[in-house]
């Protein structure tokens, strides 16, 4: 039996949301970048006076340049032959919902529209239909 789920989320919920399914989306692909900048980033604050920045600057990229490696390594070794695919069914879902709701805040943002990405027309690219996000004033 086929039925529909609602979700309500305030917009911090809705962007971690967001972020969660466009990481999903780019594990699928092999593209482990962001998810290595983003958590070897943890704890490192630019701060031009300290003078251990440079130190701390490299050992952050270190960090990330490490940690792509070994998720890049990790995902080669799930699939039977090592290639990682460039998309999958499940990474095209959650890519239509990190879309539609990026989307769905950029114009309740700014309803007036915009030139990035955030403002072209949805393409559809997983199986299921696009996912209808509203955003109501509290």
């Amino acid at each position: 039996m086929e039925y529909k789920v609602t979700l309500e989320l305030n917009k911090r919920q809705a962007g971690i949301v967001m972020v969660a399914c466009e990481e999903y989306l780019r594990l699928r692909m092999g593209q482990c970048w962001d998810l290595a900048d983003d958590l070897a980033l943890a704890g490192y604050v630019y701060d031009k006076n300290d003078p251990e920045n440079e130190t701390k600057f490299y050992a952050y990229i270190d960090r990330r340049d490490k940690m792509k490696t070994e998720l890049e390594n990790a995902i080669r070794a799930a699939w039977p032959d090592g290639y990682v695919r460039a998309r999958s069914p499940e990474g095209d879902i959650a890519g239509d919902v990190w879309t539609s709701i990026r989307h769905a805040i950029a114009y309740h943002d700014h309803p007036e529209g915009g030139d990035s990405v955030n403002f072209h027309p949805l393409i559809q690219m997983g199986s299921e239909p696009l996912p209808k996000v509203s955003i109501s004033e509290e």
